[in-house]
């Protein structure tokens, strides 16, 4: 009798997210590929394995990305290759013309991507567009992700009409894309019930374990109708990157959300990247590579205060941790709660440590005035709104053509 359908399906991101936020994306083509062909027998519904900050590492590092995802697609027949859209900035931080947008991800299709993950770090579905819909013309699955925040601005209304803007502009799946681990159980159970109630499009949840709350969301995410989860294999799982694979298949193993995957067919995997983290050890970060409760005290995301304690040890201003979270907060609420996602995160940790550096705390930044005085002037932007998310999403669009 065949296997009755899985009610959970896995996305894989040890080569993609989980490599980028433990690692800082320094894993090479030659060593991913020979263990990407073996994971290729474990049955994840996708492997996330290109795109994000990863494409720019292999640059610095003089790989060729293209010919990296040739390789990849041909040593994995049955696993879909997923890759991570930043909307109109690519694999960038700047926003690119439309017909850039169009080529980059045609030329991606070709190479071998399957899934598209297209995101927004303001939410705003306009710069997705493109990305969206070349995607679509190249016949590829596409997944609109909404970066997830907490803030006065946003609310389960905010979220239920963005999923929709993304089902209307014919994505295939949401993702509630939580880069800080603050989703809490019940944010995810009333999160992923207002979605199903808005969509009928499957839910993907990707969390990262920074605060040491993903496990917990996760359960609550398939209890309220998940259908996916974004894991990593054991290795480069946990502290800023996600819930391991293996844990996930084995609390789920048996009941009504059992993943259909075989725990036995990951030990050669989870031993051959243990052994590749090992060989890249000087590239794990002590901040990165453990649970940080001090991120459900600032909601900021783990990678953020790491970035901060950096630019403090810089300046040897390490005591004004306090000041610059302080500061941090008053910064977003300033720029009207943006989510905390690259590269905006940067943009707000850079702002706050210099405002307290240079004893500017309190002050209305500079940021701030440069883009009030460009939406000022452009019809585009004269609808924003300081207490509004779309306050937000266009003042931030004015600051990145700003910068």
């Amino acid at each position: 009798m065949a296997k009755k359908k899985a009610r959970v399906r896995l996305v894989d991101t040890t080569f993609r997210d989980a490599q980028q936020s433990l690692l800082g994306g320094n894993l090479r083509s030659d060593e991913i590929i020979p263990i990407a062909a073996k994971m290729d027998k474990i049955g994840f519904a996708a492997m996330e394995a290109f795109g994000g900050a990863t494409f720019e590492t292999q640059l610095r590092q003089h790989e060729d990305p293209w010919e990296y995802l040739r390789k990849l697609r041909k040593v994995t027949p049955n696993t879909p290759i997923q890759a991570l859209i930043r909307g109109q900035n690519l694999v960038s931080k700047r926003n690119f013309a439309d017909d850039v947008v169009q080529l980059f991800v045609k030329h991606a299709a070709k190479c071998g991507v399957d899934v598209f993950r297209v995101f927004d770090p303001l939410n705003d579905l306009r710069n997705m567009e493109a990305a969206i819909g070349a995607a679509l013309k190249a016949k590829k699955k596409v997944q609109g992700a909404l970066s997830y925040a907490i803030s006065p601005a946003h609310n389960l209304e905010l979220w239920g009409s963005l999923a929709k803007g993304l089902a209307d502009m014919g994505c295939e799946e949401i993702v509630i894309k939580d880069t800080s681990g603050l989703l809490s159980p019940q944010a995810t159970w009333e999160l992923v019930t207002t979605l199903k109630s808005v969509v009928s499009l499957p839910i993907d949840v990707h969390s990262h374990c920074s605060s040491g709350m993903a496990p917990m969301a996760y359960m609550a995410a398939v209890e309220a109708g998940a259908e996916i989860l974004d894991v990593a294999m054991s290795p480069l799982a946990w502290g800023t990157s996600q819930p391991a694979a293996e844990s996930v298949v084995a609390a789920l193993h048996g009941g009504e959300y059992d993943t259909g995957l075989v725990l036995d067919t990951m030990w050669e995997v989870q031993h051959d990247v243990e052994e590749l983290k090992q060989r890249h050890i000087e590239h794990l970060s002590p901040f990165a590579d453990r649970v940080d409760a001090s991120i459900l005290r600032y909601q900021m995301p783990g990678q953020m205060l790491e970035d901060i304690f950096h630019q403090l040890g810089a300046h040897k201003a390490g005591s004004r941790i306090s000041e610059v979270m302080e500061e941090a907060n008053r910064v977003r609420r300033e720029l009207g709660y943006p989510p905390l996602v690259a590269p905006i995160r940067q943009v707000i940790a850079t702002q706050a440590v210099y405002n307290v550096i240079g004893g500017r705390s309190g002050q209305r930044t500079s940021l701030s005035r440069r883009w009030t005085t460009r939406a000022s002037k452009s019809g585009r932007w004269a609808m924003s709104r300081a207490t509004t998310t779309s306050s937000s999403t266009s003042c931030f669009r004015a600051l990145r053509r700003s910068t």
